[in-house]
């Protein structure tokens, strides 16, 4: 589909790690074949960090800060954004040259438009979350959406700045209960995993288990889908477990911490601590 009258395409970056890693992202943008793009990173209020800063400049980007969490910035960087769309990055993705474009012509009025990742990464424990990020195709319950339309995006009031971890799949439910519907399309996200490592994986979920239990209790029905170590596509995938048995393995492993970080965090830490406490310890 030949787009006629081009859209403005507002990019928005929380950014929430140091270093140069940014440039990739910010590169791939500028790159896209679809150049009608503005791009904004919000960096975190708690620790702004100075090394970032002149990367966005470099790539004619707009640089804020606000915060703390990455759903607050989200919201920020779009109340500062002209674009009709919103596309919602990552820090750690690169966009293939024709994302935006595909986003652009995908979309429609009331419509929101979903993006496949892909992972790569040092070490098995990513290679194992590539191996699982590969069964998320074709609207599984676990994938949300990055690109929307600029009204339906505030209509629902945007992100939910007290969920972290499940605040995409939240917007993602929100906009699907006032009849926006979900397309897909077919190029990927790049997420760059860096060096996973089980303790970090289970630091990471139990962090987020802290507003799991809010989202439960928004999406009772959807969550047991999501929360689950049995996904239908787990069981739609078997062949490619087959013939991948140490991924398979080192998948299981990885589902497993993160469903027993996820229990942890939800159930036992705050009543564990409470119950320290009591006792004077």
């Amino acid at each position: 589909m030949k787009i006629i009258n081009k859209p403005l395409v507002s990019v928005i970056i929380p950014c929430y790690v140091p270093g140069a890693s940014i440039e990739n992202i910010l590169k791939s943008i500028r790159n896209q074949t679809y150049k009608k793009t503005e791009i904004i990173c919000v960096d975190a209020i708690t620790r702004p960090d100075k090394t970032i800063k002149p990367f966005v400049k470099k790539y004619g980007g707009k640089y804020l800060i606000y915060g703390p969490e990455r759903s607050n910035q989200r919201n920020f960087g779009a109340k500062n954004a002209k674009g009709d769309y919103f596309l919602f990055l990552d820090q750690d993705t690169i966009l293939s040259n024709n994302i935006i474009k595909e986003c652009v012509e995908a979309i429609e009025k009331n419509t929101m438009v979903m993006i496949p990742e892909n992972s790569f990464g040092e070490g098995f424990w990513s290679r194992a979350k590539s191996f699982e990020r590969s069964m998320y195709r074709g609207g599984d319950v676990s994938q949300g959406a990055r690109f929307f339309d600029k009204k339906n995006f505030f209509d629902v009031g945007g992100y939910d700045p007290d969920l972290v971890g499940t605040e995409d799949l939240d917007l993602f439910n929100k906009l699907k209960n006032i009849g926006v519907k979900a397309v897909e399309i077919k190029s990927c996200i790049e997420h760059d995993e860096g060096r996973l490592e089980l303790g970090k994986i289970s630091k990471r979920i139990i962090y987020y288990s802290k507003t799991f239990l809010k989202y439960k209790k928004k999406y009772p029905e959807i969550s047991k889908k999501q929360f689950t170590l049995l996904r239908p596509t787990y069981f739609r995938n078997w062949k490619k477990m087959v013939k991948n048995p140490v991924l398979a393995c080192g998948f299981i492993i990885l589902k497993l911490v993160e469903g027993f970080s996820a229990f942890y965090g939800m159930y036992i830490k705050d009543s564990w601590g409470d119950y320290k406490k009591e006792m004077g310890e």
